[in-house]
């Protein structure tokens, strides 16, 4: 993905405009923090009472 603006995260990591970024969606997709204990099992109520983290 290329980004079509500059962008600044909310630590104040920047990121400037036309700068490719690759996300890996599995890291994603398996991290703990973001998804609770056993992130590989499906759990829908996981994100229930909690709030999105910010970027």
């Amino acid at each position: 993905m290329t980004l079509n603006s500059h962008f600044t995260f909310s630590n104040g990591y920047q990121v400037p405009k036309d700068r490719f970024v690759y996300i890996r969606l599995q890291e994603v997709h398996r991290n703990e923090e973001l998804h609770g204990e056993n992130p590989n099992e499906f759990n829908p109520f996981s994100h229930i009472g909690h709030p999105a983290p910010r970027c």
